[in-house]
């Protein structure tokens, strides 16, 4: 009796009508499977002819490979829940039931027809045109949807044109405006605009002259003439101003040469040095060529002593002095030697008046470490 009863259930069961389910893609579906289940069952949910999973006692234990870690099974009454639908995944879905413990026809769940679908997406290459009056403009819409979509563009002045290329021929000024493309597949519609700017040609100035044409924001050919002139001038303009420049830069860091002018006084200043005796001015004149006041009589001597040459007279004596002596050479004396023999001091005059120089030649002991140079100043 009660395998009457399954047996009875079994063909209503596939009798029934069957159900359509739309779903999006990405999203998630689950499928009942309405049939009672003996203690020991075979299950297996079909997608057509195609196995998506078999089940044993409560246990799945094979998955189709179109679908593998996306199905799953729910509850008591083994519903097959499918995650991340695709478009592919599209079909008549039911569920087997078989019962181990007899060789009666397995018994199949209504079948559930699944169609997965995708909103429209409108996508418009530029948001503006623009044409010359006269001219021909195509716009184009791209729909991405499943199932495809109607596409339709609307008009500024409201008409409306079916397709996705919107094509216009011959545009005038009441052709600008705003164009709409929409699209609708019946799970979802989309829309997009685009401008339309139609330009007007110029027209010539009263009185001007003819021939002149052009779209508005044009130059005519003696204006650009013109302009090309201006800019070739000021660029030879720069150029001659940067080697000006550039010369003038080099003629105000190049160094002066110096004006060398003969002095035959200083070049006979170190041949009237007598190194033996001393030289008195003459007839106003110092020996070495430089102006000498007379000689003041009567006047005591310059008891000073100077271990410098006089500047610009006796360098060349004066180079000397870097050296030490040695015995038996000749030296100046820095201050009165003591009296001994081999030694002489200057002579004393009564004069104050630095005039000349009086120089004594001397020969330096053995053992002296004296200065080269020495020189007393007198009348």
């Amino acid at each position: 009796m009660w395998q009457f009863v399954f047996v009875l259930v079994a063909v209503l069961a596939g009798l029934s009508d069957g159900q359509t389910i739309n779903k999006e893609v990405g999203s998630y579906q689950q499928f009942e499977c309405d049939v009672t289940f003996p203690s020991s069952y075979l299950l297996n949910w079909m997608r057509g002819d195609e196995i998506v999973a078999r089940v044993v006692n409560d246990a799945i234990t094979a998955r189709s490979s179109n679908f593998t870690d996306r199905v799953s099974i729910v509850g008591q009454q083994k519903a097959l829940g499918v995650t991340s639908l695709r478009i592919t995944d599209a079909g008549e879905f039911f569920c087997s039931v078989s019962d181990f413990a007899t060789v009666n026809a397995p018994v199949n769940s209504a079948r559930q027809t699944l169609f997965v679908y995708t909103r429209p997406t409108v996508t418009l290459p530029y948001s503006e045109y623009v044409v010359d009056a006269g001219g021909d403009v195509t716009f184009t819409c791209t729909v991405t949807s499943y199932p495809s979509s109607n596409v339709t563009w609307e008009h500024p002045d409201g008409t409306r044109s079916t397709g996705d290329v919107l094509r216009l021929r011959n545009a005038t000024s009441q052709s600008q405006g705003q164009y709409r493309c929409s699209a609708d597949n019946g799970f979802g519609t989309d829309m997009q605009y685009v401008d339309l700017v139609v330009r007007e040609p110029t027209r010539p100035p009263p009185g001007g002259s003819e021939g002149q044409t052009g779209t508005s924001g044009g130059l005519t050919g003696g204006v650009i003439a013109a302009i090309v002139v201006v800019c070739a001038v000021l660029v030879l303009a720069g150029i001659m101003a940067a080697v000006i420049f550039v010369m003038k830069s080099k003629k105000k860091h190049q160094p002066e040469k110096p004006v060398v002018t003969a002095s035959p006084v200083k070049e006979k200043a170190a041949d009237d040095w007598d190194l033996t005796s001393t030289r008195r001015p003459q007839n106003g004149m110092n020996g070495n060529g430089h102006m000498a006041r007379p000689a003041a009589e009567g006047k005591p001597a310059d008891p000073y002593f100077y271990t410098e040459a006089p500047p610009r007279d006796t360098s060349s004596y004066y180079s000397q002095a870097s050296r030490q002596p040695r015995p038996g050479d000749p030296y100046w004396t820095p201050s009165p030697p003591p009296s001994q023999a081999g030694w002489s001091s200057p002579p004393q005059s009564p004069s104050a008046d630095l005039d000349y120089v009086h120089m004594t030649l001397q020969h330096a002991p053995a053992g002296s470490r004296r200065p080269i140079v020495g020189m007393v100043y007198d009348a």
